[in-house]
Parts: structure tokens; sequence; C-alpha cells
């Protein structure tokens, strides 16, 4: 990524990246949409006003989140422990059952650059790149030995288990096709990673699916390296969370708002579609998302800061590249907590 500041008094900076989502996220953040309480537009006092009545008209504040930065994360921690807001974590099906399985079962993983640096062959399974759009080329560029097989999702747990059980037994050949590839590939290779879409199992079967996928794993690292990734935009949530109180971060599958919460949400939804009555952003999500839009500045773009990356083990900086008037999404979730 580059960016360049005009020379131009008030002018915006040029971000330019290869990385799409990317690219509209900044371009989201430099030219926010404005605020607006139901259909009509409004100043940042009468948001202030407006948010601060609502909040003594409610028994509880209730924010869902994708992923955050290290900072906000820390915030947030702090307003749910202290019980002036309820904290609920917007993630894939698949995200979840992840973090169930691999904390039930345990798991071979590695980091990115680990995968970059040693794997031979790389299976991905689903749409890896909706959410990490440049995933297949940092861990494909300047490799033209590495053997890449690509899988569309949801992959089916009968397919996922016949492949389990045929690389079990070393020399058989097997009827299927897909499989046949991918074992002939697997018994060739010296370095196996396993890179994981949120669409790679159908929800109702993920837990099952990934328990297999785990255990089959397991069983390969007894004749080779064999690992399974998957990317986590809110890792930087949940290592915190767990640093600080020793828990799991709830989520919006086992929680429900209630009538009497004030509901947010900050940046975009994930998975959890349901109207909310404020959502702070940089993007309107519009009167049938959100009752009220509050644009915010954001860290790595108004303020420095720092984010957990997806692979959980790298600490990522995140410069300031240009000025904001605004607050950001936390400040304006912790002003409605402060007394008059």
């Amino acid at each position: 990524m580059r960016v360049t500041t005009a020379s131009m008094p008030g002018k915006l900076p040029t971000v330019q990246t290869n990385c799409e989502l990317a690219a509209k996220r900044f371009r989201d953040a430099l030219q926010p949409g404005q605020p607006r309480i139901a259909h009509n537009a409004a100043s940042l006092n009468e948001i202030r006003q407006h948010l601060k009545d609502l909040a003594n008209q409610s028994k509880r504040i209730v924010v869902k989140t994708g992923g955050v930065d290290l900072a906000s994360a820390k915030t947030l921690e702090q307003l749910s422990t202290s019980g002036k807001i309820t904290w609920l974590l917007d993630q894939s099906p698949l995200t979840q059952s992840w973090q169930l399985t691999s904390s039930r079962d345990g798991v071979i993983s590695a980091t990115l650059g680990d995968v970059r640096e040693h794997a031979d062959l790389l299976w991905l399974i689903g749409d890896v790149e909706a959410s990490a759009p440049r995933v297949k080329e940092v861990l494909t560029r300047n490799k033209p030995d590495l053997r890449v097989i690509e899988t569309s999702g949801p992959l089916d747990l009968d397919t996922l288990a016949s492949l389990s059980l045929a690389t079990r037994n070393p020399g058989t050949t097997h009827a299927m096709q897909s499989i046949a590839e991918l074992k002939e590939a697997i018994e060739s290779a010296k370095y196996f990673a396993v890179v994981l879409g949120d669409d790679a199992f159908a929800a109702e079967f993920a837990d099952a699916a990934l328990s297999l996928l785990i255990q089959w794993t397991w069983s390969l690292n007894a004749t080779r390296r064999a690992v399974a990734l998957h990317l986590d935009d809110a890792a930087t949530n949940r290592a915190v969370y767990r640093w600080r109180t020793n828990r799991s971060l709830s989520n919006i599958h086992d929680n429900e708002s209630g009538a009497e919460a004030l509901t947010f949400r900050i940046g975009e939804s994930v998975v959890d579609h349901s109207h909310v009555d404020v959502a702070i952003g940089t993007r309107d999500p519009g009167t049938d998302q959100a009752n009220v839009f509050v644009p915010c500045s954001v860290i790595g773009i108004h303020e420095t800061g720092a984010r957990i990356r997806g692979d959980g083990t790298v600490t990522m900086p995140l410069a300031k590249i240009a000025e904001s008037a605004l607050p950001s999404a936390v400040a304006w979730i912790e002003s409605l907590t402060q007394p008059d």
C-alpha cells in the first residue's frame, strides 16, 4: 500500500492499494456518510443529544462488532467488565465452530509466514479471499513449485471423511477424481497447508467437519508437516478479552439483545444483519439496518493504533494518514456511559 498527500490544502490523501476491499474501506473512511436520525440529516450535536436520550430510556447498551483495533478492544472490554455495556462478537458460524473445536480438540496451525516459506501443497477450501482478498497472492507469490488446489465451499462431510480415509491407505486408488487428485498430492507433499474460508463447510456440519479436519491433520503429521489455518478478523477482540478476563467473548448467536436494550453496531455487519438502533462507522447501512447512523474516525487512518493479524501471531502497527474531527466509534459509546 502507498499513501500520497496532495499539495493542495484540504485535499484528501490518495491511497494506492491492489486490494479491492482495502481500497473500498479507505474511500469510505476518507469520505464518511452523513449523520442522520431516521430519514433526516442531523448535526453531531443533535446526534449526541439523541443518543443520550436513548441511553437514558434503555436498561442496557449492547454493542455488536466484528474486528476492531487493539485500543478499541481494550476500551470495550473495560466497559463490558464494569457492566456498562454488553459486548457481542459478530462472527461467521465457521469462525465460531473453529474457536470451539480447536479449543476442545487442539489444532496444528501455523503463521502465514511459515506457510508461505515452507508449504509445497496448499488446499484452499471455500472463498478464502472474500474476507482476505490478498491471502492467496501472499502465499503463492514467487513460488512456482507450490501446488495449489482450490475447492469451492461448502465441502460436504462425506468427501472430507473419504479423503481422510484414503490418505490413511497409501498406494490405493480412489474412484472420485477430486479425492484422487488430493490424495496423490498429499502423499507427495512435505508440507501440506489447509486454508479455510468462512463458507468452507455448511454451518450445520461445521463442528463435525472441523473436528474431523483437526484429527486428520494430526494423523498426517506422522509422515509430513500438515497444518490447518482459518484467518480470524476478530483476533484482536478475542485476544484482548482473554488476556484481561480469562474468558471467551460472547457472540451474537448465543445472546439476545432484548426489547429494552439500546443496540449499536460498530462497522459493517459480518453475518448479523439484524436491525440495530445505532450504526457507527463510515458507511451508512440505510434505515432498514439502523435507525440512526453516526460517522466516526478510524484507527489506522485518522489515528495511530495496532491490530493483531488474522493468524493471531503478529501485532501490526496502524499509521495515521488523514485528519478527522469525528470521534472514534468507541469514543461515541464511552461518552454514553459517563455521568452527565
